[in-house]
């Protein structure tokens, strides 16, 4: 199973789980669907989260929805 979705603020998230993987894990994406990149620097994770219970999922992506906007961080 794949999963990506983008939000407002300029994140977003893959979810993967498969053989290859550490149960439910989820990436901070920043970009668009066309074009985007792991970001490994955000207060959420400086890597993936792997082993995701639903619960933690659901926290996780209310996480990165809330995530001040990147557009507001490049005008610092």
């Amino acid at each position: 199973m794949r999963f990506v979705e983008f939000y407002e603020n300029g994140y977003g998230i893959s979810v993967i789980n498969n053989e290859f993987s550490y149960g439910t894990e989820l990436a901070v994406l920043k970009g668009t669907e066309d074009k985007h990149e792991i970001c490994y620097d955000t207060p959420i994770t400086d890597d993936v989260v792997g082993c995701l219970d639903p619960e933690g999922l659901d926290r996780t992506i209310k996480a990165v929805k809330d995530l001040p906007s990147l557009n507001n961080k490049e005008n610092e």
